[in-house]
Formats: C-alpha cells, structure tokens, sequence
C-alpha cells in the first residue's frame, strides 16, 4: 500500500511530536467502527469480543504508520481502548478552570487538570532506529472539531523534554549518587524535573480532526486531556505502537495492577480473533517475553516506579 505520511508528515512529527493523518478507510468500515463505539458505550464489556472493532484495529493503514514513524519493519500493538465520548470528564475540567492554578501560575485552564507525558524518551531514544519510543494513534469515527477534541498537546515539548531526560540519565550514570526525580513527567519544581511552569504558560494545540482522520503523536509529548465543549460525543478508539527490538520491560515499574499482565492477556486475545493474515501485529507469547527481557536498567533504583521504555 502507499505510505500513509509523506514527507512533509514524517518532518512534522519529527518536529511536532504530533501530525493529523487521513487513514483513507472505506465509509463501511467507519461506519461499522462506528456502530462497536456505539455498542461499548451503551453496554461496556471487552472491545476486543466485537468483531466490527477488531477488524478496524486490524486495518493495515496502522500497521503501516508505526512502521514510518518508529522506523522498523516491524511494530507491535501494545495498548487499545475507546478513546471516550468526553461528556463525562466535564464536572472534571470545570473545577480545574476553578481552580487557583491560574493565579498562582499563570496557567491556561487546558493544563490545568492533567498535564502529563506517558513515557521517557531521551534524545537518543527518539533518535535511534528502529525508535526507542511508545506512539499513540488516536483514531475518530465521527467530526472531532477543537471544542470537541480529547486531547490538548504542547507540540515540540519532545524535544526539550528529551535533552532533559538524556542530561538526566547522563548525570546519573557520572554519579550513581546524584539527586534525580522519583516521578516521570512536568512536576512543580521538583529535584531533577523539568519544571511545569516552562510548559504550562504556552498556549496548547487542540488536535482536531475530521471522521477518518488519526492523531499520532510520541508519547513523550506534553499533552492533556479534555472534555467535549458541546452536547455531542467524540467518537473514537486508541492503539498504541512499538517497534521490535525495543524493551516493553519498562512497563511492570509504573503499575501495581500489572501492564505486562494485561499487554499478555490482550496481545494473547487479539491473536485468537484477528484475522490470521493480520495477527502478526499483536505479539506471540515468545516475542512477547523476548522484549520485557530486553531491558536495562539506566535509571537508579529511586525511579522504579515510573513507566518508561
């Protein structure tokens, strides 16, 4: 098939973090990624038992993204969910425009209920090939305009965040002794983290989107989520990539209720119910445990419990 990004998406993201990607899905397919949305949100239960929500996560256009983007001929899912209808986070965000985060920092009210980054990722890291990092796709099956978008991104905070992180690591490894911080991620003042007040007084991008689009962004990227600004509900579902040869391992720090344990129960059920030419993307049990092995400790004992590659 042909690639998904051109070059001018593939700069952007270097650059961005973040690029908004046409998926080129047929209406059939939408409309049926649709209609297991629908379902979930009337019913619950487990996504991966819809065969509709199966088929699109298995579509090869995602595949094929996180194969540019990380650089690798060969990527893996690694996480999945509904992306939610942002209705419910309201009572949520409206106490965070409430609050005194503004007058004591100058803060805009997008940041100031969950301003976060899911993963480390050192200069090098993003940098290697295949790449040392986790991408997030986000994918709608509806219109996704600013008021109604879930998420509020700072685009190029990678790359800051990333020289930060590698002096860190740096640091650490010169002086198994030096004070370093003991949670990931934009902290107030904290010994050894990039301070939130260098991101918090930038004005964030709303990562809209029209039906059919993804948003594919590091998830090193300073980002928040928010809730829909109007009486409709965002529609949509997430995945998140890796690329072989890159440690999952990091995952079991950050997690009392057990991230690998999940990642083997899902990678095991969308094996069972993908189609077999596609099933190649969620990771046998051998590959699996192959890269939860590859780690290697870089970060001292004191940063354990954080989740990083």
């Amino acid at each position: 098939m042909t690639a998904p990004l051109n070059a001018a998406q593939l700069q952007a993201f270097e650059d961005d973090g973040a690029v908004l990607v046409d998926l080129g899905l047929s209406h059939d397919l939408l409309d049926r990624g649709e209609a297991a949305w629908d379902r979930h949100a009337e019913k619950g239960g487990n996504l991966i038992a819809d065969r509709d929500y199966v088929e699109l996560i298995s579509a090869p256009v995602f595949e094929e993204i996180a194969k540019q983007v990380l650089r690798s001929d060969r990527v893996f899912i690694l996480e999945t969910g509904s992306a939610g209808s942002g209705l419910d986070r309201e009572e949520i965000n409206e106490r965070a425009r409430r609050n005194d985060w503004q007058e004591k920092h100058g803060i805009r009210s997008e940041w100031a209920n969950s301003m976060h980054i899911d993963v480390q990722v050192t200069t090098e890291d993003f940098k290697a090939t295949p790449r040392r990092e986790h991408l997030a796709i986000w994918f709608w099956l509806n219109d996704v305009p600013a008021e109604r978008s879930a998420m509020r991104v700072l685009k190029g905070s990678h790359k800051w965040l990333g020289a930060h992180w590698q002096e860190m690591q740096q640091r650490w490894k010169a002086d198994p002794n030096a004070p370093l911080p003991v949670r990931h991620g934009p902290r107030w003042a904290a010994e050894g983290e990039p301070d939130a007040r260098s991101f918090a007084g930038e004005d964030p991008t709303a990562m809209a989107a029209p039906r059919g689009y993804a948003q594919v962004f590091s998830q090193s990227l300073v980002h928040a989520g928010w809730h829909s600004e109007d009486s409709e509900p965002r529609k949509g579902f997430h995945t998140s990539w890796v690329a072989d040869g890159v440690s999952v391992g990091g995952m079991r720090f950050n997690d009392q209720s057990g991230r690998i344990d999940s990642l083997r129960q899902r990678s095991a059920e969308l094996r069972q119910v993908m189609d077999p030419q596609r099933r190649h993307v969620a990771m046998d049990e051998i590959t699996l445990e192959r890269m939860v092995d590859l780690w290697e400790e870089k970060w001292p004992p004191a940063l354990r419990k954080r989740f990083r590659l």
